[in-house]
């Protein structure tokens, strides 16, 4: 029985694969290439669900090449990258050098964006990549019960560095406000990966980014366009001080 159900499987996602690969390559109306993408994305995900690891990993290999090859508008381009990201960050069943290489390939094509805005967000979504956490109250108890047990691919190094670049993309952007809500998006990531108990994400590196946006913000307080950046940030201090976390300054120096 499992040797019939493997190979009706695979006779299955070959006919997936040939079927999606046949509409990316003969039919030219706009938006498919796009359509293309996802569906691949979609039966690699349905794969790796499945345990089919070596499948799993071509239908992600082959959206990657569609979208080198034919995702070309710089907001599609942002939206390929946030749902191939999405779906890797819920792969359970790759082996770890095959999720490194699908995660680094994911960050490396956000880190190229066009837009500073895009790919600053691009760069910290793809921190989810290196951290991954259970999906739902189901994994987590299977996992309890298992005797082994499914280690969570985790690398709180990685993840700092995604931030990091992340944040230096965001001080590159021209527009204060920009930036300033930028910072503040960051800033959320590392609280959010603080609670989780990365032990990359100091509190050197909260009060660091905490001072920086009191700085960009005293310096531009007449600017409205600072108004909506401002409440955002106000409402993540708020959040912050009702962890009180030990450490961590929320005042401006």
């Amino acid at each position: 029985l499992q040797d019939d159900w493997s190979s009706q499987s695979s006779a299955l996602y070959k006919f997936c694969h040939t079927l999606i690969s046949t509409l990316y390559t003969r039919v030219s109306t706009p938006g498919v290439p796009d359509l293309a993408l996802r569906l691949f994305i979609s039966c690699g995900s349905v794969a790796d669900q499945c345990g089919f690891e070596e499948v799993a990993y071509e239908f992600f290999a082959q959206a990657f090449t569609v979208y080198e090859e034919s995702i070309s508008d710089s907001r599609a381009q942002f939206q390929a990258i946030c749902v191939i990201a999405q779906s890797l960050s819920g792969a359970r069943n790759f082996s770890r050098e095959n999720y490194d290489t699908l995660i680094t390939k994911c960050a490396l094509h956000g880190s190229k964006l066009l837009k500073k805005p895009d790919q600053c967000r691009a760069v910290y979504l793809a921190s989810h990549l290196w951290w991954a956490v259970e999906k739902n109250a189901e994994e987590s108890e299977e996992n309890k019960e298992s005797k082994e047990g499914k280690e969570l691919y985790r690398d709180g190094k990685r993840v700092l560095e995604c931030l990091q670049r992340a944040l230096r993309v965001a001080d590159a952007c021209m527009d204060t406000a920009v930036s300033v809500e930028l910072f503040v998006e960051i800033l959320n990531r590392y609280v959010y990966y603080f609670d989780q108990e990365n032990d990359a994400v100091t509190t050197k590196y909260l009060n660091g980014l905490i001072e920086l946006i009191h700085s960009n913000l005293n310096t531009n307080e007449n600017s409205s366009s600072l108004d909506n950046p401002r409440r955002h940030f106000q409402r993540t201090l708020d959040y912050i001080a009702g962890r009180e976390y030990a450490g961590v300054e929320t005042r401006p120096k």
